[in-house]
């Protein structure tokens, strides 16, 4: 034991002196968890010395003679080296701690919060297991926009050869034993042929040309095959000629990087997806047909903002500007930013544009892991296309890049990883003539200062570049209308004429928004129209892709392929698959081919026989497919060839649902049937209690699903709530009893005085009954030696306040955090109009117990809802922070 113990310390001293050095990579926390373990080691070495007489010498000779196999003697110990084991352990205390106080390295975001902390609690919030964030302050120096610009410059010959290179590798160019600097000429290989490359600002003359090329012939064994002639200056194409016997081969600037690249398929990508393409398989409109320009409008110092009458214009006029200015797209869910990224792409190229728009996905990427040039490459690799002259493009300024979606990256669930990834995005910018356009949904960052540092939204003229934020306003009258164009007549006129009474603010919301527009015009017979909402919008709009795709499949039946799922079937696979994505994923709308079959195959294994009520003999699905061999894939090519599921080309064999609203609509939906399946069953169809025993059962979800803000606004929808009625505040009080059910507990146990001091009373009596008996038969068992006993009594007590206090700590510090999606959707159903008593529920000393810290970041959540507007649980905060306060 004492051995194990001198191993341990030596194992910590080495790792206390690597974190030291590393610092700025390690947090506070990190090194006092490890210095504490140090410390806890060299006491109890100190302890066994003082009370066992075995000295850190001793033992270290000891170790040696067994060892080597050699005979020291062993030094016998006194008091005076006692004392001398006490003076050691108290200067490497106060290195150690002194270390600590004046730490300057990395701090957490947790302790830039908190102006000061104990040690051992830090050291406690420190375990390796514990995920810990570096505060941003910490990596302002890392801005990319502080930066300078990357230097991309090359002298002329070494660009020639650069580009030459990557239109064909059969350019063999050594550019530093090859080049003659006097005659400003390459002489070099192509294939096996010999070429000469003379590089030149304008135009030489034909004299010039001859002196160059008698020059080479003195150089070269065997005939010259061509003659190249590179011009930096002039804007030309490409011109072959004979000359003297030898084929003179003029290339330029702009015809050379004009010839790095193919985008023949992705322009004609681009194309099809605006001219030919169908919205939804089968319902006839394309993007062309319905496609609006939108307004939008310029946040600015003042509180009145910059209108702007077309955001495709003003882009499309930004892309020819001189500037360091990069935009920031921002819209809601529905409001359009993909189509009207696609538009600006598809006009830029369909006028032969200078820049290139290359629209490059984000969803499910994780950018802070990536270099430029795999992401890039990752783009490129989609068309075949050759990175390298993508990124010699990119420095030449002849490129658009378009970053869409920075909403659905992966593991953006904290301020630290978000910043990470938006750092090396805005890298793009620091190529000096690069023109970035980055677009998202707004409610991504925790508020508005987060949006504006992460955007660079400013015109800082100290930084390279700024971005400027674009808000997409929703559509009026006139636009809608205009977007109704190609629909059928009398859908139309209705759409519009309801717009006009202006009864329904959530239908008016509704149909601002294209995406929803668009489904409603869609399904517009099926709708309740008195009680019409985004969520219903959805739900509806997704059966009659369900309907769509099982008529199509009988319309193939007739020539011999049957339809394999029915309609509830598909409803229950969709439903447990946005479900499982979500649980896997998050909200980035993104899944492997291997992750997604994992989910189809656990959905099928628990799919209740109820699922298959509609199939016309009543037949269950596991009935119907036990002769067939490939059932699972046979399944899963049913639910992958659906409108709903489709496969995402910005990553290699994954798939995404065809619009992340689609996502957050099933989840909220799994949520309301996981909540109020038995007493509100009559809000949704009562199949679903049926598709929730197969989905619970193939993922062990209980029904606590992570919510996005649109998640919980849908809630709100299907629940029936954007109106002050009677049921309102049952739904309130029903969801605050669910968040006080689990904290009433919690703050009984780790934050009442009385009962958090008899449960760890409790707790340290088993403890020591555990040690006292590991002791007794360890000693009757093995006959251990008294200091052994000792050391194992202190081991053992030092797991038990390390693994108490930990224990102690991270419930305190994240049981608010996991209840923080119900406090969101409380928030969007208490508003300000509903007056309800907390007390009651005896909720409010939990919450006097939280860091008011955490308490002022999670009323965002309800701003962002009520457009700044005051609500009832900002109210709630502010009383609650105001008594912390006080305290």
């Amino acid at each position: 034991m004492k051995y194990f113990i001198f191993g341990s310390l030596l194992f910590l001293l080495l790792v206390l002196i690597y974190l030291y050095f590393r610092r700025n990579k390690f947090t506070r926390e990190r090194y006092a968890f490890w210095a504490s373990l140090s410390l806890f080691s060299f006491g109890g070495m100190v302890l066994v010395h003082i009370f066992t007489d075995n000295s850190l010498i001793k033992i270290v000779v000891e170790l040696l003679n067994i060892s080597l196999d050699s005979k020291i003697p062993i030094p016998q110990t006194s008091w005076s080296d006692k004392l001398w084991s006490v003076i050691i352990f108290s200067i490497l205390a106060t290195v150690v701690l002194s270390i600590y106080k004046n730490w300057d390295g990395a701090k957490s975001e947790e302790e830039a919060n908190w102006s000061s902390r104990p040690f051992i609690k830090n050291a406690l919030m420190g375990i390796p297991t514990r995920k810990i964030v570096i505060s941003i302050e910490d990596k302002e120096k890392e801005k990319p926009f502080e930066q300078p610009y990357f230097d991309s410059s090359l002298a002329w010959h070494s660009n020639v050869v650069k580009m030459l290179k990557i239109i064909s590798k059969q350019y063999y160019v050594d550019v530093e034993n090859d080049w003659y600097s006097e005659k400003k000429l390459f002489i070099s290989k192509f294939s096996q042929k010999n070429i000469v490359i003379f590089c030149t600002l304008e135009e030489p003359s034909k004299d010039e040309i001859q002196e160059k090329i008698e020059f080479s012939r003195q150089h070269i064994e065997g005939e010259l095959f061509k003659f190249i002639v590179a011009v930096q200056n002039e804007n030309k194409v490409k011109v072959i000629e004979t000359f003297l016997n030898t084929t003179l081969e003029y290339r330029y600037k702009e015809e050379l990087l004009n010839s790095l690249v193919d985008f023949s398929d992705y322009f004609d990508y681009i194309k099809r997806a605006y001219e030919d393409k169908e919205i939804s398989d089968g319902d006839g409109l394309r993007l062309q047909d319905i496609y609006v320009e939108s307004e939008g409008e310029i946040p600015t110092e003042d509180t009145k903002a910059k209108p702007i009458k077309s955001i495709e214009q003003y882009i499309l006029k930004w892309t020819k500007e001189n500037s360091n200015k990069h935009i920031s797209l921002l819209g809601e869910y529905g409001q359009g930013k993909s189509v009207l990224s696609l538009k600006v792409a598809y006009e830029m190229i369909q006028n032969n544009h200078d820049r290139i728009p290359i629209i490059i996905e984000l969803r499910g990427k994780s950018p802070r892991n990536e270099s430029l040039e795999s992401i890039v490459a990752s783009w490129a690799s989609t068309f075949g296309i050759q990175a390298l002259g993508m990124i010699r493009l990119l420095e030449e300024g002849k490129l658009l890049i378009i970053l869409e979606g920075f909403d659905e990256m992966d593991m953006i669930g904290d301020s630290q990883r978000r910043w990470e990834h938006f750092n090396r995005l805005w890298e793009f910018a620091r190529y000096e003539k690069s023109k970035v356009l980055i677009t998202g949904r707004p409610n991504l960052f925790l508020d508005n200062e987060e949006m504006v540092d992460y955007l660079n939204a400013f015109d800082n003229r100290s930084n390279l570049f700024y971005s400027e934020a674009i808000h997409i306003k929703p559509f009026n009258e006139e636009q809608i209308a205009d977007a109704l164009r190609n629909v059928e007549l009398s859908v139309r006129s209705e759409i519009l004429e309801l717009l006009k009474e202006k009864t329904n603010d959530s239908f008016e919301d509704l149909i601002s928004r294209p995406s929803t527009l668009y489904q409603a015009s869609i399904i517009w017979s099926e709708l309740d129209k008195e009680n019409i909402n985004s969520a219903s919008v959805i739900e509806h709009f997704l059966n009659h892709a369900y309907k769509r795709q099982s008529e199509k499949l009988r319309s193939i039946g007739r020539t011999g392929v049957e339809t394999l799922l029915t309609n509830n079937e598909r409803k229950y696979f969709m439903l447990g698959i946005a479900v499982g994505m979500v649980q896997k994923n998050g909200y980035t709308n993104q899944i492997n081919r291997s992750e997604l079959e994992k989910i189809v195959q656990k959905l099928y294994e628990f799919i209740p026989d109820e699922v298959s009520s509609d199939y016309k003999i009543n037949k269950p699905l596991k009935q119907r497919m036990k002769d067939n061999k490939e059932a699972l894939e046979s399944i899963f090519n049913d639910i992958r060839t659906s409108a709903i599921l489709v496969r995402d080309l910005t990553q290699n064999d994954s798939f995404k649902f065809a619009h992340k609203s689609f996502v957050e609509y099933l989840n909220a939906k799994y949520f309301v049937e996981f909540r109020y399946r038995e007493n509100k069953a009559t809000y949704l169809d009562k199949i679903y209690k049926v598709y929730m025993e197969g989905i619970e059962k193939s993922f062990n979800n209980k029904g606590v699903t992570d919510f996005s803000n649109e998640t919980a606004g849908f809630i709100v929808d299907m629940l029936n709530l954007n109106d002050i009625d009677s049921n309102k505040s049952e739904y309130c009080l029903d969801v605050l009893k669910f968040i006080s059910s689990k904290t009433i507990i919690y703050n009984q146990i780790f934050f009442s005085k009385i009962w958090s001091k008899i449960f760890r009373v409790i707790f340290t009596g088993l403890v020591f009954s555990f040690i006292h008996l590991v002791i007794y038969f360890s000693d009757k068992s093995k006959g251990l030696e008294e200091e052994s006993s000792f050391l194992l009594m202190i081991v053992i007590l030092g797991i038990y306040v390390f693994g108490i206090q930990f224990f102690w700590s991270k419930v305190k510090h994240d049981l608010f955090l996991y209840n923080k999606n119900y406090i969101r959707l409380f928030s969007r159903i208490c508003d300000s109009n509903l007056k309800v008593s907390i007390n009651k529920l005896e909720v409010l000393e939990f919450y006097k117990n939280i860091e008011s810290q955490d308490l002022k970041k999670l009323s965002f959540f309800d701003r962002v809802t009520y457009n700044k507007r005051k609500s009832f649980l900002d109210k709630f905060f502010e009383e609650i922070i105001k008594k912390i306060v006080k305290i």
